[in-house]
């Protein structure tokens, strides 16, 4: 099973179809920039407006990315009993939804293919920034238009839905095994690989107290801790499943990304390299929820001992894990 929020449900998509659809994640995470997503309003548009800009250039992107092919790739994995599910927000009625793509990759025809691309679209639709996306839903034989937006609204990473007793879908399953003549193996090997592209440890800044630097700070705020939440409670949700929990995370150290450029191809190339070099490393990968408390702790006093760096191409990624620099380097050459 492979899960996608946001961004995630782009790389999710590209996962979920395994090794064959690697130059993929790599182009969309290092040959596009901020010109490829989106492009400003002006200020007279804003007042008609649903979004501060105008992202017709990332809807394009997901709809040519998108085809019958690889829909019947999507439709093919399910059958096998893998699942891709990606989570929106329904701001109407203040709820979280969760699309089973493999199920709608089922249905062949331009119907179903507008509705996974534009799932895809709403799910990384950040509220304000991004236009949100209206999507149809069938009540009681009426069709009405809902409105969705990022499902990072809810959520920043999920595992089982937060409503699900996994206990008693633990016995429903061992049942069902039964009436099939099976054994319910309670050996098997399972684990939770969770990539969050985001930085865990809360960062000590300065807020400036304008409108928009504490409506900024505070969204941020709000990000993170939910962020916190959610891994914590995947943690628990693995327990439970008897899953080992791996963890991957952005290092509290690296550089921020420029806040005038939030896809900037510089930095996100960087990251590429950075996520790629640490992913296949299983030293890297953490087997427990990181104690925010202590990540706070550790920011600061390595804060107070040097000066860090504010830009990427600086940064001295050999305090990470010595021979890092090196691989960051051979990594760069090939994109």
């Amino acid at each position: 099973m492979v899960t996608g929020i946001s961004t995630g449900a782009i790389l999710g998509l590209y996962a979920f179809l395994g090794p064959d659809y690697d130059h993929k994640i790599r182009q969309f995470y290092t040959e596009y920039s901020d010109d490829n997503i989106y492009s400003k309003r002006s200020l007279f548009s804003l007042f008609s407006s649903s979004s501060f800009l105008d992202t017709q250039p990332f809807v394009q992107l997901v709809r040519d990315e998108i085809n019958q092919d690889l829909m019947a790739q999507v439709a093919a994995e399910h059958l096998r009993g893998r699942r891709f599910l990606v989570k929106t927000t329904n701001l109407d009625a203040q709820r979280a939804v969760i699309w089973d793509m493999g199920a709608i990759a089922q249905y062949t025809g331009e119907e179903a293919e507008t509705l996974f691309e534009n799932v895809i679209i709403a799910s990384a639709a950040i509220p304000g920034a991004f236009e949100p996306v209206l999507l149809p839903v069938l009540v009681d034989g009426e069709v009405y238009d809902e409105l969705h937006v990022d499902g990072g609204v809810m959520a920043q990473v999920f595992f089982i839905p937060e409503n699900l007793d996994i206990s008693v879908y633990r016995q429903y399953e061992s049942q069902y095994l039964e009436s099939l003549g099976f054994a319910p193996n309670q050996n098997l090997e399972s684990r939770v690989w969770v990539v969050s592209n985001s930085k865990l440890a809360s960062e000590w800044q300065e807020t400036n107290p304008g409108i928009f630097g504490i409506m900024g700070r505070s969204i941020a705020t709000m990000l993170r801790v939910q962020t916190q939440t959610n891994i914590s409670l995947i943690e628990r949700q693995a327990k439970l499943t008897n899953s080992e929990l791996k963890l991957s995370y952005i290092h509290h150290t690296i550089p921020g990304l420029p806040t005038d450029a939030p896809f900037d191809n510089t930095y996100m190339r960087w990251l590429y390299c950075y996520g790629y070099s640490q992913g296949i490393n299983p030293q890297h990968w953490e087997t427990h929820a990181p104690n925010y408390a202590a990540l706070y702790e550790q920011q600061i006093a390595e804060a107070e001992k040097q000066q860090l760096a504010t830009d990427i191409a600086s940064f001295d990624w050999d305090q990470l894990e010595p021979g890092l620099s090196l691989k960051m380097e051979q990594c760069l050459s090939t994109l």
